[in-house]
């Protein structure tokens, strides 16, 4: 069986993703990773729900991984929904809050801010685009 490149740079952007979340449960996260408002960040993440994510963002990659190699022991539509869901997690994640984060932001101070219209919300539109294709992509 071919393995679409798709998978693999998406399997490779999860675990990436995964490892700047665990990284930052032990360095302190900067200005650029959390949006702020006159200065003042709008919420201090705990190590908990970094680390959750992280391992959230593991789930992601293994996801594409069986899409890509089913495995007899995880049903095809659990893995078929679970791409799906996650692609429409980071298609809303790409629209945003319409406040803070997303192509539709209002406030748009900060380095954060910046950073999500050049990098976070396109990597965002990649990712879902990328978990449709494989979706549909011919087996």
């Amino acid at each position: 069986m071919r393995v679409p490149a798709v998978s693999v740079i998406l399997m490779g952007t999860f675990l990436v993703l995964a490892l700047f979340h665990l990284v930052w449960i032990f360095r302190p996260i900067g200005d650029a990773v959390i949006p702020v408002r006159n200065g003042v960040p709008l919420f201090k993440p705990s190590g908990t729900a970094t680390f959750v994510v992280a391992v959230l963002l593991i789930v992601c990659g293994a996801l594409v991984f069986f899409l890509v190699h089913p495995v007899p022991s995880v049903p095809d539509f659990i893995v078929r929904i679970g791409n799906a869901v996650v692609a429409g997690v980071f298609a809303l994640r790409a629209i945003g809050d319409f406040r803070y984060a997303g192509f539709f932001k209002k406030h748009k101070e900060g380095l954060f801010a910046s950073r999500d219209s050049r990098y976070y919300s396109p990597l965002c539109v990649m990712i879902s685009a990328g978990l449709v294709f494989l979706l549909f992509a011919p087996r």
